[in-house]
């Protein structure tokens, strides 16, 4: 093209987003792909076709180290995640120890640099997921800690993050999306992004006014 960018067709995927319980039915090569709608009824899907090269549709695809699935549940980049981390913990096994190897304050630095760094790229997208999969990621930092300060499995989990100054994972992501807006703010609606942050923050400001908050009752003696 004029402007230098080139797509190449054997790199590229198609997927179709959709939270609602839609399904692809892949036929053959040759014919036409169909989106089911609702029971029994199809939308045709055109075939797509770069340098006369069909582009084949897939439930999910990697771009820039996030898997995107095509109900957007997160669900198979956690995954990924997940096996990418648990590597970086065998790591943190070998090279602690209660009479040798690195002392806890090296420990979390190695945590920070090679399993927390992978957990905070892209958390302002996947933070949209379940709890249920994001608890997964919880497992990964509680397990981390354990290593690092020598604790107790049975340790919990506010007293490991209390002892290593290490903040959950659930207000690390809330701390980067809001971050993430303060930047994008004066960009206005020419970010789509900040669309959904402002629907978002909206649900939560008015969520928070709608709570009441208990105090407690005190009596005066005279």
């Amino acid at each position: 093209m004029e402007w230098g960018f080139k797509i190449s067709p054997l790199k590229t995927e198609a997927v179709i987003f959709s939270r609602a319980n839609n399904t692809l039915k892949y036929l053959e090569p040759e014919q036409q792909y169909q989106f089911k709608i609702s029971k029994n009824k199809y939308r045709g899907i055109p075939h797509l076709i770069i340098n006369n090269i069909p582009i084949s549709y897939r439930k999910q695809a990697r771009f820039l180290g996030m898997i995107l699935d095509s109900r957007l549940t997160w669900g198979p980049h956690v995954k990924d995640l997940i096996k990418r981390c648990r590597g970086d913990l065998n790591l943190m096994k070998l090279i602690s120890g209660t009479c040798y190897g690195a002392d806890k304050k090296a420990l979390i630095m190695i945590y920070k640099a090679l399993i927390l760094s992978k957990i905070d790229y892209g958390c302002i997208l996947y933070h949209s997921a379940a709890k249920s999969t994001l608890a997964q990621l919880n497992v990964i930092q509680n397990s981390a800690l354990k290593i690092a300060t020598g604790a107790y499995k049975t340790t919990r989990t506010s007293a490991l993050e209390a002892e290593t100054a290490v903040k959950p994972l659930r207000l690390r992501r809330e701390e980067h999306t809001l971050k993430y807006w303060a930047r994008s703010h004066p960009h206005g609606n020419r970010l789509p992004l900040n669309k959904l942050y402002r629907i978002d923050i909206t649900n939560n400001l008015a969520q928070a006014k709608n709570q009441t908050i208990k105090r407690p009752i005190t009596k005066l003696c005279s």
